[in-house]
C-alpha cells in the first residue's frame, strides 16, 4: 500500500458548487483543486450521489434514487415505500424487505465493505449528520459509524426514563454510535471513550441553554447520546421541529459538522487497525444552499469551515474531497405551492396524483404510478397541466434508471415561467433536475474533486462521479 495513504480521509461536501468552491479556495493554500467530475444522471440528490460514490455505480445499477425506495410487496404486485433513514443497521440482514438486488449490492459493494475486503486488518470510521449516509457507505463493515437517529419526541423505554427520573417524554436530538466490528464494540464499551464523546457533545449542546446530554446503551454495538432539550422546547412537535431547524441547524450547522469531525478523529485514533479510513459527509453546506442559495454568505461560511476542516485533517490523513451533487439558485417559480397536480399514464392521459401511499418523495423529485400502473418519474412537486415533456439524452436515461424504473415522461418546469398567484422571489437554492429552454439543465451536474497537500501517486482523475471510488482505491493501492 502507498505509505502516504496509510490514513485516508474521504470528505464529501454536500451540494458543493464549483463556482463558490473556486471563490473560497484561494484562502486555503494546502488544498489543491484537481478538476471536476460530472454526474450525468438523474436525479442529482443526496442519497443518489452518496450511493454512486460508495458503490462506484451509476443509479441505473445501484437503483437508489432517494431517501425512500419502492420494494415489491409479498403478493409480488404492489410496491412498499422503504425509508433509508429508518433502516435498523444492526439488524440489516433480516429485518427489512429489500429488493434482493439492492441488498446484495450494498452488502458487498459499499465503500467500507470493499475497504475491509482489500485490507482485512484496517480500521474505518464513518460520520455524517444525515442518518442514511453511513448505511449507504457500509456501516456494517465499519468499526464505528456516527449519525443522528431519533429526533423529536423522545422514544426512550419506560425503564430508561425512570432511571433518568423523567416522568414524560422530553424532546431530544439523538446521536447514535454503531459498532460494526469487535474492535468497534471494544471502543464503544470503554467508559473513558463514553465520557469523552459525551463531553464533546455537551460542548455543542451548550448552544441551547438548559439542555443536557445523557448516554444510553441497550446493546454492545450501540451507544446513544441524547441531547435533551430544556422544558421551554416542550411544545407541539411541528413547532419544535421548526425551532430546531431555525435556531440550531440554521445558526450552528457547521458547528455540528465540526462535532462529527472531532468525534470521528477521536474514535479512529483509538483503533489499532491499519490502514485507516475516515469518511465524513459535511451537511451544513447543503442546508445553507437550500435555504439561502449557493451564492449566499451563509453558504460561503459553511464551505469555508468545511475546507478549514479538510486542511486540519491533512495533518493526519491523505485527504480527498468531492461532493454528491452541485447546486444552483432557485428560480422564483419553484417557491409556489400549486394544488393542480397530475401524472401521465402510458396512454398520455392525465390522471390525479395518486394517494400518499403510492407516491414516494425522493429528494427533489417524486415518483408516481399512472392509472395503468406504469411508472412515471417527476422532478418537482408543483406543476400544471400545460407543462410539456422535456427531452433528455438517452445516455443519461440509461445511466439513471434501471429497466424497471425507467419513466415514460420526465416533466421539468421552465426557468422563465411563473406559476400564478403567490409568486415570490427566490431566497434559496436547489438541485435534482430542471429545464433550460425546454431541455434538461446541467448547472448541478458537475462537482469539484480536491486533495489536501500534494498527494503523490494520484491516478488521472476520472470523468464521472461513479468512477471516484475506484480512483480512491487505485490511489490507496499504488
Amino acid at each position: 500500500m502507498n505509505p502516504s495513504s496509510q490514513r485516508i480521509a474521504l470528505m464529501i461536501i454536500d451540494q458543493l458548487s464549483s463556482t463558490e468552491f473556486g471563490k473560497v479556495l484561494p484562502g486555503f493554500g494546502a488544498i489543491k483543486n484537481l478538476g471536476e467530475v460530472r454526474l450525468q444522471y438523474l436525479p442529482r440528490t443526496t442519497p443518489c450521489g452518496h450511493a454512486t460514490i460508495s458503490l462506484g455505480q451509476p443509479p441505473s445499477a445501484h437503483r437508489i434514487q432517494g431517501r425512500e425506495w419502492f420494494v415489491r410487496g409479498d403478493d409480488g404486485q404492489g410496491w412498499i415505500p422503504c425509508d433509508i433513514n429508518s433502516l435498523p443497521i444492526s439488524q440489516f440482514e433480516t429485518s427489512v424487505p429489500f429488493n434482493s438486488d439492492i441488498t446484495g449490492a450494498l452488502k458487498t459493494g459499499a465503500f467500507a465493505s470493499r475497504f475491509r475486503k482489500d485490507y482485512p486488518h484496517s480500521a474505518t470510521v464513518i460520520v455524517a449528520a444525515k442518518a442514511m449516509i453511513p448505511f449507504l457507505f457500509g456501516a456494517w463493515d465499519a468499526d464505528v459509524s456516527v449519525f443522528p437517529t431519533l429526533t423529536i419526541p423522545s422514544r426512550r423505554s419506560h425503564l430508561q426514563r425512570a432511571a433518568a427520573h423523567i416522568g414524560r417524554d422530553p424532546y431530544e436530538f439523538v446521536v447514535r454510535f454503531f459498532a460494526g466490528t469487535a474492535a468497534g464494540r471494544g471502543v464503544l464499551n470503554n467508559s473513558n471513550v463514553i465520557d469523552a464523546v459525551a463531553r464533546e457533545m455537551s460542548n455543542v449542546a451548550s448552544i441551547i441553554p438548559g439542555s443536557r446530554v445523557e448516554a444510553f446503551s441497550d446493546s454492545p454495538s450501540v451507544l446513544d447520546l441524547h441531547w435533551v432539550l430544556p422544558p421551554s422546547w416542550d411544545t407541539h412537535e411541528t413547532r419544535v421541529a421548526k425551532k430546531w431547524r431555525d435556531d440550531v441547524v440554521l445558526a450552528h450547522g457547521p458547528r455540528i459538522d465540526e462535532f462529527y469531525t472531532a468525534i470521528g478523529r477521536y474514535l479512529l485514533n483509538r483503533l489499532e487497525g491499519r490502514p485507516q479510513l475516515f469518511v465524513q459527509s459535511w451537511f451544513s453546506t447543503d442546508f445553507a444552499a437550500h435555504r439561502f442559495g449557493p451564492s449566499s454568505p451563509q453558504y460561503s461560511e459553511a464551505l469555508t469551515r468545511a475546507l478549514r476542516q479538510a486542511s486540519q485533517l491533512a495533518n493526519e490523513f491523505a485527504v480527498i474531497g468531492t461532493s454528491d451533487h452541485g447546486g444552483r439558485e432557485t428560480p422564483h417559480w419553484l417557491q409556489c405551492d400549486l394544488d393542480r397536480r397530475f401524472v401521465l399514464n402510458r396512454n398520455e392521459n392525465r390522471v390525479p396524483l395518486p394517494p400518499a401511499d403510492h407516491v414516494v418523495h425522493c429528494g427533489d423529485h417524486i415518483t408516481g404510478w399512472g392509472g395503468d400502473g406504469s411508472a412515471v418519474e417527476f422532478f418537482r412537486c408543483s406543476w400544471t397541466q400545460d407543462r410539456v415533456p422535456v427531452p433528455v439524452d438517452q445516455d443519461i436515461l440509461l445511466r439513471s434508471f434501471h429497466d424497471m424504473q425507467r419513466p415514460q415522461w420526465i416533466l421539468l418546469p421552465e426557468i422563465e415561467e411563473r406559476c400564478g398567484k403567490g409568486v415570490k422571489e427566490s431566497t434559496g437554492g436547489d438541485h435534482g433536475a430542471y429545464s433550460e429552454n425546454g431541455r434538461l439543465g446541467f448547472a448541478d451536474d458537475a462537482v469539484p474533486v480536491f486533495c489536501a497537500n500534494s498527494l503523490q501517486n494520484l491516478p488521472p482523475l476520472p470523468q464521472t462521479l461513479d468512477r471516484i471510488a475506484n480512483w480512491v482505491f487505485d490511489f490507496a493501492s499504488s
